[in-house]
């Protein structure tokens, strides 16, 4: 049961994470142009941007970098999900920590019940350590999207990333991605599990 369990977890984080990438890829390609400044603020920015990059490329063009996200969401989100079971479950074996009634699914099994301090520590602590794993991906996706790097591929890009900035390029802009996910991650798993109790699930 344990095995299916993780299986399951595995799998679903990595279908969501393919589908999510995917269809948001445009939107992120966007966000990331529009942060390198000099398109225009706004609605108009974004525009512009979008008209820019489908006159140069394609259409096709608002899914450059969908390859690094691909490459870094599938496995990420899958093991995100995975892991927060996992922390999670051994959580849940800490008196302190573990809420008093437990929930049962379909099949009887009783799903970790968490204090609200200890969801919100797992939900930040999983993103942390996942994150931290998935860094190199991250930096090469944001390079593959602001158009301003010549990727022929990831391993060249990793390359490249390593020659100009070294090991520790690998993990450029780590700190600030902690502090704005750690807290969103906790404040979600927080409180997705306080509305599934108040729902009575």
């Amino acid at each position: 049961m344990a095995t299916q369990s993780a299986a399951q977890h595995l799998v679903s984080g990595a279908l969501s994470g393919f589908a999510s990438s995917v269809a948001l890829q445009p939107l992120d390609l966007l966000k990331t142009q529009l942060q390198r400044g000099g398109h225009g603020k706004g609605l108009a920015g974004i525009l512009g941007i979008a008209r820019s990059t489908i006159e140069k490329k394609g259409v096709v063009g608002l899914w450059r970098g969908l390859t690094p996200t691909i490459a870094r969401s599938v496995p990420g989100v899958a093991i995100y999900f995975y892991t927060l079971q996992s922390v999670r479950a051994r959580l849940v074996k800490i008196p302190s920590l573990a809420a008093p009634t437990a929930t049962v699914n379909e099949k009887g099994s009783a799903l970790p019940k968490l204090t609200p301090g200890a969801n919100l520590t797992s939900g930040a602590c999983t993103r942390v350590a996942v994150g931290f794993i998935l860094s190199p991906l991250a930096v090469l996706k944001a390079r593959f999207e602001s158009g301003a790097f010549e990727y022929t591929s990831i391993p060249q890009g990793f390359r490249s990333l390593v020659q100009t900035s070294g090991i520790r390029g690998l993990w450029q802009g780590f700190l600030p991605s902690v502090f704005r996910d750690a807290p969103y991650a906790g404040l979600f798993v927080a409180s997705y599990e306080a509305a599934k109790n108040y729902g009575g699930k």
